[in-house]
């Protein structure tokens, strides 16, 4: 089932995702927008694909842009490090949504250094999901129906459910959540 909470909970919410998603992945884009506070801060990038359906549904997103779409990792690492002052901010309430349309790729694993997550392995959107985790802030990746998590991303807040893994700091207590 698909835990709404932590998007109807969040201040900011972050988007990362394919550039050219299968309508499974566009349809659980859609889903999370459902779920969105009317005074939450949305943020994703200016590429097709997932960020092209997060600004057509959402007109008032904030949008992070690039010179060269050879190199994004420039634009995600500056969205999730806004997410992280969010957090600084407010409590640890902003997330990073990942729609990836593939399995994440081998030895790429979370890191707090952007340089290690954005190594060139070529999967943008696990990098983001790698550089949020490891840098701390609540993520949440669509795995789909078929999606397997890599080995050393949990911790013990973290869960898979549905095809969607959601990932929280250690230390954060799910009982504050219900």
């Amino acid at each position: 089932m698909f835990d709404s909470i932590i998007f109807s909970s969040a201040i900011a919410v972050g988007f990362s995702g394919a550039r050219s998603p299968n309508e499974d992945i566009a349809e659980a884009v859609l889903t999370v927008g459902r779920f969105l506070p009317n005074q939450s801060a949305v943020f994703t990038g200016d590429c097709r694909g997932v960020d092209a359906i997060v600004r057509s549904a959402v007109p008032y997103a904030r949008v992070f842009r690039v010179s060269n779409y050879g190199n994004t990792a420039h634009r995600s690492i500056a969205m999730i490090d806004e997410l992280l002052s969010f957090n600084r901010q407010k409590y640890g309430s902003a997330v990073l949504a990942v729609f990836p349309a593939r399995s994440c790729p081998s030895g790429l694993v979370p890191s707090s250094s952007s340089g290690r997550c954005f190594c060139g392995k070529g999967s943008g959107s696990w990098a983001s999901a790698a550089y949020a985790i490891g840098s701390g802030l609540n993520t949440v990746i669509y795995l789909g129906s078929n999606g397997k998590l890599p080995p050393g991303w949990e911790n013990e807040n973290s869960y898979i459910s549905d095809g969607w893994f959601v990932w929280r700091p250690s230390g954060f207590q799910l009982s504050l959540l219900f």
